[in-house]
């Protein structure tokens, strides 16, 4: 048993090492789609930097060793101090603080992919006592990616869980301070766990605090309203309870450990299936067999009893809004191609073992700079602490199957992404953590129990360059994301309340919503735009308008005669998908000169404001779809000020002003390009 054990250890190291560190994502460059360009790009900007970074430290430590190992004994000392219980509810204050400062100093307050904006539409409508935008409302002024038919109207394809903690937020006029309340717990709790992991190791804890403190991809996620923070902290629970539950009292820590995973189960379903192996193993391998004998089905029992009640609540919302309980809004609004295996995924692009095998190595080779903030290897580093370490126990075992199963799961899931790193192992983060201190500390006292004083001092002073370099990068990377937000119009000033304000959003997004109006998924829409050009689209919807069943499905199906799009970008960042040779009609020409100015997002708006059947006298944002289509929506709001939001050029700030001016401005062209 222990000889398998060794190889099976040192079999997931090297395994760690090679994803990590070669470059796997070159598989993708006979792949096809949005994320394999992505990837490509991405990891080859990772390779750089690491190599880059690691070069750097590493001859910046050992030209000053002689000087910065100076500083060794009195930062010990003061590590010394911190040790213990005062160090959980400093890591848990410092999390609040840097997640609510990232929320409200670089994004102002806001989301910054659409998935959180997605949700805060959701917890809105719970905020106001509603769970879906209704049928009867013109859905091409506000329907926008992501938004799933559902029996009753519109709502979000995510679970309930966390839209429904953020409605609480919502309702008390703090929505920013929800994911860094979050956060702060998960930290609080991770060096509460790390500490009872690891209690004679003092550095171990430390360092594991920093990273559930102040690792950038931690915080980035917790301050922008994405739920795998809410994730990470109730996957964090049931492993805790079900440590907890192995010393005694299992029927208490079982209902604690089930409770996790049931709320789990609202907020990440796939998430919460792993956590019951997770937490499990946690049990069973630390329980006391002779003492829990008789009570071994205590700690199932309960956690299935508690984890009952929140699970049949999410089948009941999945009925109720899309016709099934185990429909979720993922199918309804991504259709079938959306589930687990190898098969052509929901963008149009075929995921097999090719696309499944460098997509998972990218991401734990990113995994590394996003939480550090530096550009370092972490997933290497702990590979290689698994394999040169001979006494790797049940503490690690645990964490090994925590960081490992989202990333296995992931493996044959379809969806993968490198926007604010590759966040579906976030919600593994605290293992992740402790893993990496773990296999730091280890590394640095390897180095620093050489026989040579050079090897120690260069130990000592690499470890402090490190740890300096992080600091100063990590506000970096942080600020990039400020960029970006002001980059892509994420920084919103309010609109006065009550009034009715249309936002200009581009000419792809009003064909998309018209075709979501016309009973076509986000996946047909986009099967469609990869067919058809632009004023191909707008020509089908105004000759038909909605008026008959079914009169989109012809564009779902393959072209008989495919042609060759290319895409057009205006300066205002707008797309228009043609092809060589197209003549524009005079309506296309119109909707295209109407972007050419500028261009203004709805969705990161639309949250802020009220929402279509659900008023409360706040703006209500609408997308504008030009004169004629919005006298509907003006003459059922003519109690409401209307107003248009402008932008003067590309690079301007969006400013309100009269609605007339607006559409003056941005439909009088004649269908002429300025």
């Amino acid at each position: 048993m222990g000889r398998t054990m060794t190889f099976l250890r040192r079999a997931v190291g090297w395994s760690l090492v090679a994803l990590a560190t070669l470059p796997f994502y070159r598989l993708l460059e006979v792949s096809d789609g949005l994320a394999a360009r992505q990837f490509l790009a991405g990891a080859s900007a990772y390779t750089r930097s690491i190599i880059l970074a690691s070069a750097i430290v590493a001859v910046v430590a050992f030209t000053l060793s002689g000087w910065v190992t100076r500083l060794w004994t009195p930062l010990c000392r003061g590590a010394d101090v911190l040790r213990g219980a005062r160090i959980a509810l400093l890591a848990g204050v410092s999390a609040l603080a840097v997640s609510s400062a990232f929320s409200l100093i670089v994004l102002d307050g806001g989301p910054y992919l659409v998935d959180g904006m997605v949700q805060l539409v959701q917890a809105r409508l719970f905020s106001a006592g509603e769970l879906v935008l209704p049928a009867d409302w013109p859905v091409e002024h506000w329907h926008f990616q992501y938004m799933a038919p559902a029996s009753q109207g519109w709502a979000s394809q995510y679970p309930p869980g966390y839209s429904a903690v953020l409605g609480v937020g919502l309702f008390i006029g703090l929505p920013w301070l929800v994911g860094p309340i979050i956060h702060g717990l998960t930290a609080w709790l991770g060096v509460r766990l790390a500490e009872r992991l690891f209690p004679d190791d003092g550095g171990v804890v430390l360092v594991a605090a920093g990273f559930l403190t102040l690792s950038p991809f931690t915080t980035v996620l917790a301050g922008s309203y994405m739920n795998h923070g809410l994730a990470a902290l109730l996957g964090l629970v049931a492993v805790w309870a079900g440590l907890r539950a192995a010393e005694g009292n299992a029927f208490a820590w079982g209902l604690a450990a089930g409770a996790g995973v049931g709320l789990l189960a609202t907020v990440r379903p796939l998430t919460a299936v792993l956590f019951v192996l997770i937490a499990g193993t946690a049990w069973f391998i630390f329980r006391d067999r002779e003492r829990s004998r008789g009570g071994r089905w205590r700690f199932p029992v309960a956690a299935a009893v508690a984890a009952a009640p929140p699970t049949l609540m999410l089948l009941w919302y999945n009925r109720t809004l899309f016709g099934g309980p185990f429909t979720f809004g993922y199918s309804a609004a991504q259709g079938p191609g959306h589930g687990l295996g190898f098969h052509v995924d929901p963008w149009g692009a075929t995921y097999g073992l090719r696309q499944a095998l460098a997509y998972t190595a990218t991401e734990l080779q990113a995994l590394g700079p996003e939480m550090a903030g530096l550009a370092v290897p972490l997933v290497a580093i702990v590979g290689l602490a698994l394999v040169f370490t001979s006494d790797v126990g049940r503490r690690q075992t645990v964490l090994v199957v925590w960081a490992l199963a989202p990333v296995v799961a992931g493996f044959f899931y379809w969806h993968h992404d490198l926007s604010m790193g590759p966040r579906l192992f976030a919600d593994a983060a605290p293992a992740w953590a402790l893993l990496s201190a773990w296999s730091l500390v280890r590394g640095a006292r390897w180095l620093l129990g050489a026989r040579r004083g050079a090897y120690a001092r260069f130990g000592q002073s690499l470890a402090l360059v490190t740890l300096a370099a992080a600091m100063v990068a990590a506000p970096l990377r942080l600020n990039e994301y400020r960029v970006a937000a002001v980059a892509r119009g994420l920084i919103v000033d309010p609109a006065p309340d009550g009034s009715l304000v249309f936002v200009h959003d581009t000419w792809e997004s009003r064909v998309s919503a018209r075709l979501a109006a016309g009973g076509l998924r986000d996946d047909q829409i986009r099967r469609a735009s990869a067919s058809y050009s632009l004023c191909e689209l707008q020509t089908v919807l105004d000759s038909s308008d909605g008026s008959s069943a079914g009169f989109l499905d012809h564009l779902t199906e393959p072209r008989r005669q495919p042609v060759p799009l290319a895409t057009r970008i205006m300066p205002s960042g707008s797309p228009v998908r043609t092809f060589t040779g197209e003549q524009l009609t005079p309506e296309c020409e119109a909707q295209a000169a109407s972007d050419f100015r500028g261009i203004a997002g709805l969705p990161q708006r639309l949250w802020r404001g009220d929402l279509p059947g659900a008023e409360r006298g706040r703006a209500l944002y609408l997308r504008d779809m030009g004169p004629v289509r919005n006298e509907q929506v003006r003459n059922r709001f003519a109690e409401r000020e209307a107003l248009f939001l402008l932008l003067d050029n590309p690079e301007s700030t969006p400013r309100l002003v009269t609605y007339n001016e607006g559409v003056a401005r941005l439909w009088s062209a004649g269908g002429r390009m300025p």
